[in-house]
């Protein structure tokens, strides 16, 4: 859940990877018997969890620190365009958001399910937002800083989207020039 004015954004992608690490240990202890194989899984995942924790975007005065898995960036205002949500696999695709309006019966049985002309509109067009997908802030020259401490999970998808929609009105509050929608 997002907050207005809210200042700092992180998902809970970590906690979720740290579940998996320990599930993914304890399944190799009990499976395989591999205690060592078991300690070393278990340890780069803790390190993994660790630099998830860390990738975070925070709103200060002057600006955003966004914070990625190894290196951190200030953007200025001024230097900061918007903020998008970025999915790991290809381009998005539209989705229709609309329920059909009828069911027509054709010559050969088969019912036919259509939209009528008033369906079909702008309004009618989402854009799905992949699994996985996380917030990542645009600068004034066309940069992409993706920040993996924000990507959805299955206990909040909604995340990157509510957060990427929060960061762009408090951008557009200090920087009424920026794209930002």
């Amino acid at each position: 859940m997002i907050d207005e004015g809210q200042r700092s954004f992180r998902s809970q992608v970590s906690y979720v990877n740290l579940v998996a690490v320990l599930i993914v240990s304890a399944m190799m202890i009990v499976v395989w018997n591999s205690r060592l194989g078991a300690v070393i899984f278990a340890v780069v995942g803790i390190v993994w969890v660790g630099l998830t924790l860390r990738s975070v975007i925070e709103v200060t005065d002057d600006g955003f620190t966004v914070r990625g898995i190894l290196r951190s960036r200030h953007l200025s205002w001024s230097e900061t365009d918007a903020f998008i949500v970025v999915g790991f696999s290809g381009s998005n695709r539209p989705l229709l958001r609309s329920k059909a309006d009828y069911i027509a019966s054709s010559a050969d049985g088969a019912g036919v399910i259509g939209l009528s002309a008033d369906a079909i509109e702008s309004e009618a067009l989402t854009t799905r937002v992949p699994m996985f997908s996380v917030v990542a802030a645009v600068s004034s020259h066309g940069e992409r800083f993706r920040v993996h401490g924000t990507a959805s999970t299955p206990i909040d998808p909604a995340f990157p989207a509510q957060a990427a929609a929060e960061l762009n009105r408090t951008l557009r509050q200090h920087n009424p020039s920026a794209t930002a929608s």
